[in-house]
């Protein structure tokens, strides 16, 4: 379904599908959560215009001691309603303890997805602690493939070898990624409401940082880019749901599926897709419209 899918998507212009987006997909409130979590911040690729920031960001590894903490408060609100864990980054294999954060997964979530999303590039360097450290606890490789000379090919038909699950993420095997931009509007002039509805990432992207838990993966990632170009992009508490202050699964759900303050940094009236793979100049006009 997703390699049609994306097939279809590449004749469909940005506008329709957004259209598309809002009337069969509605932000609902979902049953089960599928949550997000970034390991690492930075990234090997650092592809221009990254969504998460990652080519911006600083060395830095998601702590082990509060991801222990952060999923087993999940276990408490949720308990079997935990559907997938994501962990990403950045570049989540540049976490040399990645193995150590599935296994805290799968012990606590046993019945949920264990994913790891990414690039792809470090597979063939790993041990083979690492590859029976994800048979064992059931992790599933969801490998974006770029436009770059590596054998992407060759790392599928290892990781079967060994045993894991491998999928190409995004789009199918044979098609080399490309890019899309929501533009970023460092005012915040956008209407939140409508950025929202027009957007591919809220409640569907649902990221949990620091034990709160937002609707996107951008949000909590803003501070990278006020780092980095001194923007004074603002993230305050109504912006995400603190899973220490609240343990009602049905209010953290309905939070996700609600517009935030935070949006109107969105510029998603503008969002285009198709856009040629690069590496970053880390200039702002990768992220901010001229």
């Amino acid at each position: 379904m997703g390699r049609i899918r994306n097939i279809i998507k590449g004749y469909i212009p940005d506008r329709v599908w957004q259209i598309m987006r809002i009337i069969f997909n509605p932000k609902k409130p979902k049953k089960k959560l599928r949550v997000e979590i970034h390991v690492v911040d930075h990234c090997n690729l650092n592809c221009k215009g990254c969504d998460n920031f990652s080519c911006l960001a600083e060395v830095n590894y998601l702590s082990i001691d509060s991801y222990i903490k952060d999923l087993e408060r999940l276990q408490y609100i949720f308990g079997d309603d935990v559907e997938w864990i994501t962990m990403m980054g950045g570049e989540p294999l540049l976490n040399k303890d990645i193995i150590i954060y599935c296994s805290i997964a799968r012990k606590l979530f046993p019945n949920a997805l264990v994913r790891i999303i990414t690039n792809g590039t470090l597979l063939l360097k790993q041990d083979d602690a690492f590859w029976d450290g994800l048979k064992k606890n059931n992790v599933l490789l969801y490998v974006t493939k770029y436009p770059i000379p590596y054998d992407y090919d060759g790392a599928k038909a290892y990781a079967e070898e060994k045993g894991v699950k491998f999928e190409y993420a995004f789009e199918s095997g044979d098609v080399l990624k490309t890019m899309y931009m929501t533009p970023i509007d460092i005012r915040g002039g956008q209407n939140p409401r409508l950025s929202y509805q027009l957007c591919g990432k809220g409640n569907k992207c649902i990221t949990l940082k620091d034990g709160k838990l937002y609707t996107c993966e951008t949000i909590p990632n803003f501070f990278t880019f006020n780092n980095f170009f001194g923007t004074d992009i603002k993230i305050t508490e109504n912006d995400y749901i603190d899973i220490y202050k609240c343990d009602d699964p049905k209010v953290i759900m309905k939070k996700m599926a609600t517009f935030v303050p935070a949006c109107r940094y969105c510029d998603n009236i503008h969002y285009c897709s198709g856009i040629e793979w690069g590496v970053t100049e880390k200039k702002i006009t990768e992220w901010v419209r001229e």
